[in-house]
């Protein structure tokens, strides 16, 4: 559970820093556990990974059901996953906290 009420807020406004940072994380082949827990933080922000899962989700749910979603492959996941960070890392938020 997020620590306080200004967790979504800027976890909205960062999104394309953290999709951003993710990516240049798995290019790496970097650790991303910063981005799950509440132990581990990114930007003083804990659990960041589970949002940008969230708005994945969202995404995917615009173009199939649920159903659909919980059937896709490994493969399929990966690259959709992959196609969404490198959008949302494109697109610029004000105000970024980064």
């Amino acid at each position: 559970m997020a620590r306080s009420n200004e967790w979504l807020p800027w976890c909205q406004q960062n999104s394309n820093l953290l999709a951003k940072e993710f990516l240049k994380r798995l290019k790496k082949q970097a650790a991303v556990n910063d981005f799950f827990g509440s132990w581990f933080n990114v930007q003083g922000k804990s659990q960041t990974g589970y949002f940008l899962g969230y708005v994945f989700i969202c995404e995917l749910e615009k173009t199939r059901s649920l159903k659909e979603i919980a059937l896709l492959n490994i493969k399929e996941i990966r690259k959709l996953a992959i196609q969404f960070l490198k959008s949302t890392s494109k697109r610029f938020n004000k105000e970024s906290a980064f």
